[in-house]
């Protein structure tokens, strides 16, 4: 890492300033430049500038504890997402702690969500528990995978049954009932399905 590098970033933190989130175990920043997503916008810009030149982890260590990787890694976030979207840099309301709510999620679903965090003044924690639902999958979303699942072992299962002598002298009345009972099954299935596309398209 050069020494521009590190002054760079170091240009962030000075010593002796207070911390502005003591319980969130962020780095002290000055009074006069407070922890604002612009701000770690700018610091993230820095960071990525020389992406290719240190790691995170390293930064952190040449800055003698006065920011963690994760914290680093944070400011990137808010560059990527003020880059995304410009709004939130100019936002009154959106704090630093909007951003880590809304991290893990895809980046239409967070842009969507940090609007309307910004619009409705929402709390970090009303955000917090939208950006929980955006992630857990609905029992619709988790029924149409099983159901993909189970059409591909289906037709796999029927393609082998088309494509060889399946049915030899071995087979048993019974097992032959069992599966024209399977497919009487699949075809009940499949009209259920057909009649929810219907009303889906309705």
């Amino acid at each position: 890492m050069t020494r521009r590098t590190l002054q760079t970033v170091e240009r962030f933190f000075e010593p002796g300033s207070r911390p502005s989130a003591p319980s969130s175990g962020e780095p002290p920043l000055s009074s006069n430049a407070l922890d604002t997503i612009a701000r770690r916008f700018e610091l993230g810009h820095a960071i990525l500038a020389q992406r290719d030149e240190c790691s995170l982890r390293e930064l952190a260590k040449a800055l003698g504890g006065r920011a963690s990787r994760t914290f680093l890694h944070r400011c990137t976030t808010a560059y990527r997402l003020g880059k995304s979207f410009p709004f939130i840099l100019q936002s009154t309301h959106l704090k630093v702690s909007h951003l880590d709510a809304v991290e893990r999620l895809a980046r239409p679903v967070q842009g969507r969500l940090l609007h309307e965090a910004d619009q409705g003044r929402w709390s970090v924690r009303k955000l917090r528990e939208r950006a929980m639902a955006e992630r857990v999958p609905s029992t619709s979303s988790v029924n149409v995978k099983a159901a993909r699942r189970a059409l591909i072992q289906l037709r796999l299962s029927l393609s082998a049954l088309a494509g060889s002598e399946a049915f030899t002298t071995a087979a048993t009345l019974a097992t032959l009932e069992e599966i024209c009972l399977g497919l009487a099954e699949v075809r009940e299935l499949s009209v259920h399905l057909l009649g929810s596309q219907r009303t889906l398209n309705a």
